[in-house]
């Protein structure tokens, strides 16, 4: 099925490559970089980017509304399906998407500008 929604699917896209590039990064930091003296500035820098960006998502998710945050929070942090959020919350699947649709829109509002830097960096 083709992707109508260009604007959407793009963020999506990117959304999830900053979050893959920040699993690296995770990875790297605990493991590579211990090994190393000095940090290059580069390297620093990329990291204290992929951090605030991080915190960034963190901040917005904290300031969505409760229901919205825990559907979201079941969602992408307890990796729970749609249907399945629903069963435990007693609402409907429809709810749930908007739900997740409206925390993933609101986060992307926010964080707009530093993604598309993050990318811009890592690629």
């Amino acid at each position: 099925m083709p992707h109508t929604n260009i604007k959407g699917w793009l963020f999506t896209t990117s959304y999830h490559l900053v979050l893959k590039k920040l699993k690296q990064l995770q990875s790297v930091e605990r493991i590579g970089l211990a090994n190393f003296s000095e940090p290059l500035a580069g390297e620093a820098d990329e990291l204290i980017q992929a951090s605030q960006l991080q915190f960034a998502v963190e901040a917005c998710v904290d300031d969505l509304p409760k229901q919205c945050r825990r559907v979201y929070t079941m969602s992408r942090h307890e990796k729970l399906s749609i249907k399945h959020i629903a069963l435990e919350l007693g609402i409907s699947q429809k709810t749930v998407e908007y739900h997740i649709s409206t925390a993933l829109r609101r986060i992307r509002q926010r964080i707009s500008g530093a993604i598309l830097i993050l990318l811009y960096l890592f690629l």
